[in-house]
């Protein structure tokens, strides 16, 4: 009975000083990240942060993406080809929690609620900071929906094909890295306008240097042979210098606007259509634009307001195959400091 009595205080002191330790531990990393959030490296008259630690917001967002893509033109000895398609708009549900800065998010799509499907899949890791800042996305989209048209004239034969392409016959794959950095960082801020982390007290802006790589892959489907139709994989490295501007307006209004526009540098890319493949290099000057508004009011502890993320990129050979894309992200934002 003494050995185990004494085994048990031995358990009993250990717990008491592991949970003793953890709790050190966490004071160790709460203070750390006080130190941080409360480090003044920026211009009080413009920046200030939230005087209160935690951040909860609800954040419902749209988003739609659309694709055209032109092979050679009229007459060429392979024909011409043109594909003209575009994504349903796609709703999801974000719920944030942010402590001193960082911020934890969890979404939802409503089709996972009905139980339906899920066709789309997209999977972001963003990090805005004053200073610096980059974006993360890996996304597979197989709801675009369009026309697909063939047009070929030789000598002796002459094709013409025109097709609907429904839902689940394309494939479009993208990976997309990019990062900015923000030369008057100690006035502007872009976490005000974005995640809300900061606030602008007035209005100031900034030039914005920024790199954007991009790698994508398309696929048409040929729905009545269940074989591949159509296939082009690119990829690029750009890079660009543009502007944005926060304006403090009255009634606790912040209204942000900035571009951002990029010349690809480099570029590989390949296109396969029925069997017969091609390479071809991005001709100069061939460019992608970034384009941000955002809309925010605050009052006391609450905030809400709009951002809308618009991506266009032109690449391809005038002589081979010219892509265009077009992507729109919209969000609503409701959020509570406490």
């Amino acid at each position: 009975m003494i050995k185990k009595g004494l085994l048990l205080a031995v358990t009993f002191l250990y717990s008491l000083s592991m949970a003793a330790q953890e709790g050190n531990l966490l004071r160790h990393a709460d203070s750390l990240l006080n130190a941080r959030y409360h480090r003044i490296n920026y211009d009080t008259n413009y920046i200030s942060r939230p005087s209160h630690k935690w951040t909860l917001k609800l954040r419902p967002q749209v988003s739609l993406f659309a694709v055209n893509t032109e092979t050679i033109g009229e007459g060429s000895e392979e024909g011409a080809m043109k594909l003209n398609l575009r994504s349903d708009p796609k709703a999801k549900l974000s719920l944030s929690a942010g402590y001193s800065g960082m911020t934890l998010s969890f979404s939802i799509k409503p089709e996972k609620l009905r139980g339906a499907k899920e066709l789309d899949y997209e999977l972001r890791f963003d990090v805005y900071t004053r200073k610096f800042g980059f974006e993360t996305e890996l996304s597979q989209i197989k709801t675009l929906e369009g026309t697909f048209l063939f047009d070929y004239t030789g000598s002796d034969t002459s094709v013409h094909i025109f097709r609907d392409l429904p839902e689940g016959i394309v494939t479009q794959t993208n990976l997309f890295l990019s990062g900015y950095y923000v030369f008057n960082h100690r006035r502007f801020s872009y976490p005000a306008a974005f995640t809300q982390s900061y606030i602008q007290k007035r209005s100031s802006g900034s030039l914005i240097a920024g790199t954007y790589l991009g790698i994508s892959q398309l696929i048409v489907g040929d729905s009545t042979q269940n074989a591949e139709l159509f296939k082009v994989t690119n990829s690029f490295v750009s890079l660009g210098v543009g502007y944005g501007y926060n304006f403090v307006l009255p009634h606790k209004w912040l209204l942000h606007i900035s571009v951002l526009p990029y010349f690809i540098v480099y570029s590989k890319a390949k296109s396969r259509f029925v069997g017969q493949e091609e390479d071809w290099k991005t001709e100069f000057p061939q460019c992608l634009v970034v384009a941000r508004v955002a809309a925010i009011r605050s009052w006391e502890r609450w905030f809400a307001g709009v951002t809308t993320h618009y991506m266009y990129t032109h690449v391809g050979s005038n002589s081979v195959i010219e892509i265009n894309n077009n992507r729109w992200h919209m969000m609503a934002i409701a959020g509570f400091r406490l």
